[in-house]
């Protein structure tokens, strides 16, 4: 049970690092605009 547990919390803390460098690169392309990604 402490397994599951386990991969929930590790899962939580991926997706929350996702999310936060997502919000992070919308913000970059705020403050430059003249900038963008390149694929």
């Amino acid at each position: 049970m402490r397994k599951l547990q386990e991969i929930v919390h590790n899962f939580k803390t991926y997706l929350s690092s996702l999310l936060a460098r997502r919000r992070r690169k919308k913000q970059e392309k705020k403050d430059d605009p003249f900038i963008y990604p390149h694929y």
